[in-house]
């Protein structure tokens, strides 16, 4: 792999897991962990682990939405090529053809 690919490679990969846990760990606690949570636990005890899970998955939310705005931004902005040849998309290094819609 040439080495000017790994840091958009890094970056894309960053940018994908970052939405994907953002996304599909809220699914999994509410629609795993917090039915399995109210059939075993009383309420009161119910009511402390969703508030205690809430108040540490924010923090980790807020990291990985900058994570995914970062990795986006790079990704777009920063063209890449190997060889002369443009391996990231950016819209103003497109042939006029290509802008068509």
């Amino acid at each position: 792999m040439p080495p000017e690919l790994i840091l958009p490679y890094v970056m894309r990969y960053i940018h994908i897991a970052s939405a994907t846990l953002a996304i599909g760990a809220p699914f999994f606690v509410r629609f795993a962990l917090m039915p399995a949570a109210a059939k075993v636990l009383d309420e009161p005890s119910h009511a402390k682990l969703r508030e205690a899970v809430n108040a540490r998955w924010r923090h980790i939310v807020y990291l990985l939405i900058a994570l995914f705005l970062i990795s986006g931004l790079y990704t777009f902005l920063v063209p890449v090529r190997v060889n002369g040849v443009l391996v990231t998309s950016r819209w103003r290094d497109f042939g006029e053809a290509d802008k068509r819609l």
